[in-house]
């Protein structure tokens, strides 16, 4: 019988009965094919050849008795929905387990599993409240020792009861499925089993001493709870009511903002979950225009995040058409960069999965791959947040979104880098310096490089000897550890040999204008027997200045015999010198303003004049600053 399109039989107050003939060859129903049939009434199953049921197709049947739809059909929603077990079962099964915290509400220690040639522990590693665990560890993954696997673990302690308002939007698009090649049911009841599973979760799980509260719009505020620790509460607000009408922000998040407001015990951290598939229609203000509009909930937005609250976002299943006006919406609510874009029912729940994780914690690992390696393309997995690589830095950073008491991990791919052709033999380093944690830009947690060693293998006498190899690395320094000369690093030194790099102490070495002779060597020594190990030799250098001891003024000036008292400094009447290669403009101002010392000045004036009159000159040195 092909389909039975929109709206087909809508209204029909005269339609009592649907009966589909066996083996009947039924292609679709429309959205709203059946809706306000008031009189239909009795059984009704859908053939097995269905395969699409539109959005409010039996909406208001109140007196079909039972509705039996196929597993495979894809279905839109409608209010009858909850009134079958079959159906309420369905809808619950959609993104059940899907969130889980862990039951332990305090750390194990972290440890390594086996199989790692190479690992090291945090430096900060610690099982208390607050604390943060973190391991690295490397392998070699082929025969030749070319190519490695690198792993991060990570977990963290948070102390417990937080508070959790959902903002859920309820307006009519919500009922329709939102990606036809992927999804099965309607974005709707996507969103009550999340809701569902994930308020189970909060309270259910022992330690965690959550609350949840749920707000739910449409043109206007349909309804809400208040804070409970009672997830059948929660359930029976989320069954309790239908997708219908269009999109209104500004009344719901006002909603939130009075929860929020009204809680008894304002010491406990609170997040705002705000769900929606569109962006905001309707205003509560009489806002006239787009722009207008997006003022007033980002108003309401400021007010909620000026106390301490963040607001997290998720996108539900927009059309391309929509997403650049829904993502505006979305940072005009959000803290900054705190939302989620969802294209179908599986992106939906990881997105929620994301969002409650951020109110829990957003940590920051940072790794520079290691100077021997390059880092293979594409291979980065994690198993929450997101990670990206900087090529121009060499700079790995893992945004951790994961809730507490859980290990999460981060994995990517190395590739040895040939020298000359010819892979090198001896010991590489997989990271450059450490690899850092942070939580809101504060360092927490660090963690070293795993070394990973790759030997020469040599025949003889019918049997294989294998050997470890070292290498000498020099380094030049000037006084303040500042480098002045490029590393070098010896050929690989096969184990219990000798090495002579004395060749390498340079005596001068000239950068510019500014001629530095060698001062004293640190570290291990350039020369040696019986190589156990990598060696490094620090040698540091001084400046040269072409000073003439006769010509320098040691002692006090010539006194001229005046006496300037104290308090008697003059301060004007001198003449401005300007230096016409000086910038003029406004300077950029770091750290407090200082008083000025007008005796230090001049006395400062007074020396820097000797000087010159001495033919000395003061060099004034820079240093790298780095800007975050």
């Amino acid at each position: 019988m092909g389909e039975i399109g929109a709206c087909a039989f809508c209204d029909g107050y005269n339609l009592t009965t649907l009966t589909f003939a066996e083996g009947a060859s039924l292609g679709s129903i429309g959205a709203s094919a059946f809706e306000a049939c008031t009189e239909l009434s009795g059984e009704i199953v859908i053939p097995d050849s269905c395969t699409y049921v539109g959005d409010f197709a039996f909406q208001d049947c109140d007196k079909i008795t039972n509705l039996t739809i196929p597993a495979t059909t894809q279905l839109g929603y409608s209010n009858i929905f909850v009134k079958f077990p079959d159906l309420v079962a369905r809808m619950e099964d959609i993104l059940a387990g899907q969130f889980a915290l862990n039951e332990t509400s305090s750390l194990d220690s972290l440890t390594v599993p086996a199989g790692w040639e190479s690992s090291r522990l945090g430096e900060d590693n610690g099982t208390g409240s607050g604390d943060t665990q973190v391991t690295k560890a490397a392998r070699w993954t082929n025969e030749d020792k070319t190519q490695a696997e690198v792993e991060f673990q990570f977990n963290y302690d948070k102390p417990q009861g937080m508070d959790f308002i959902f903002v859920v939007d309820y307006s009519g698009s919500m009922a329709a499925v939102g990606n036809l090649e992927a999804d099965s049911d309607s974005k709707f009841t996507s969103m009550q089993s999340k809701l569902l599973d994930v308020a189970d979760e909060l309270l259910n799980t022992p330690g965690y001493d959550n609350r949840v509260a749920v707000v739910s719009f449409s043109s206007h505020l349909n309804g809400f709870l208040d804070f409970t620790k009672d997830d059948g509460a929660v359930a029976d607000f989320v069954l309790n009511d239908d997708p219908y009408g269009s999109t209104n922000y500004t009344e719901a998040l006002e909603k939130a903002e009075e929860l929020i407001q009204g809680r008894g015990d304002k010491s406990r951290e609170a997040a705002v979950i705000f769900i929606s598939d569109g962006r905001p229609n309707i205003s509560a203000y009489g806002a006239t225009t787009a722009a207008e509009l997006l003022e007033e909930i980002a108003a309401v937005g400021d007010r909620i995040k000026a106390q301490g609250i963040d607001v997290f976002g998720v996108m539900q299943s927009v059309p391309d058409s929509e997403m650049d006006r829904c993502v505006k919406a979305m940072q005009s609510v959000c803290t900054e960069g705190l939302f989620f874009l969802a294209s179908d029912t599986q992106e939906f729940s990881d997105a929620i999965n994301n969002a409650i994780s951020a109110a829990y914690n957003i940590y920051t690992l940072t790794d520079v791959i290691g100077d021997d390696f390059d880092l293979v393309e594409n291979s980065i997995r994690v198993s929450t947040g997101q990670a990206a690589y900087d090529a121009d830095t060499r700079t790995i950073t893992w945004t951790i979104y994961g809730v507490p008491y859980t290990t999460y991990t981060m994995h990517y791919d190395l590739i040895l880098k040939p020298v000359d052709g010819s892979y090198l033999y001896g010991s590489f380093d997989t990271n450059k310096g450490t690899a850092a944690i942070a939580l809101s830009a504060a360092e927490v947690n660090a963690v070293a490089t795993p070394v990973l060693a790759r030997e020469e293998t040599s025949s003889g006498g019918g049997g294989g000897i294998t050997y470890t190899y070292y290498d000498v690395t020099v380094n030049y320094y000037d006084e303040d550890g500042n480098v002045i000369h490029s590393q070098y690093k010896s050929p690989s030194i096969r184990e219990g040999r000798s090495w002579d790099y004395s060749d390498k102490q340079l005596e001068t070495i000239t950068v510019g204008d500014v001629t530095y002779t060698f001062d004293y060597a640190a570290g291990d020594p350039i020369t040696g027997s019986n190589i156990r190990r990598n060696q490094v030799v620090d040698l540091y250098y001084a400046a040269e200045t072409d000073l003439d001891e006769g010509d320098t003024p040691l002692g006090p000036g010539p006194d001229d015999g005046t006496e300037i008292p104290d308090g008697d400094v003059p301060q004007g009447g001198g003449t401005e010198i300007v230096d016409p290669d000086a910038p003029m403009g406004d300077l950029p101002q770091t750290g407090s303003a200082q008083a000025v010392n007008p005796f230090a000045t001049a006395g400062l004036m007074a020396l820097a004049l000797s000087m010159a009159a001495a033919g000395l000159f003061l060099t004034r040195k820079h240093g790298k600053r780095e800007e975050d």
